[in-house]
């Protein structure tokens, strides 16, 4: 639904403006654009976070799990950590 089945392709990097800099709790993307998000967690754990992109409309709450290192190196991307 209004998805896209083309890769998207990186154009170019666009510089911030002064309100899009800084730690925030809400971003922002046009249509066009692309956004990494780091984050900063002090606890292991699920977490969660919520999303108003029109194909996540009826799963808005999107999930992640924070894992220590060595855990994580059990769950290779995609797969199932031996499973």
């Amino acid at each position: 639904m209004r998805g896209t089945t083309t890769p998207i392709k990186f154009l170019r990097q666009g510089p911030l403006e002064g309100h899009e800099q800084g730690w925030k709790d809400v971003v922002r993307v046009q249509g066009v654009e692309l956004a990494t998000v780091a984050g900063q967690f002090d606890r292991i754990g699920r977490y969660v976070y919520h999303c108003h992109i029109l194909e996540h409309e009826m799963h808005m709450m999107r999930p992640f799990v924070v894992m220590p290192p060595e855990v994580l190196k059990l769950h290779p991307p995609g797969g199932h950590g031996g499973h």
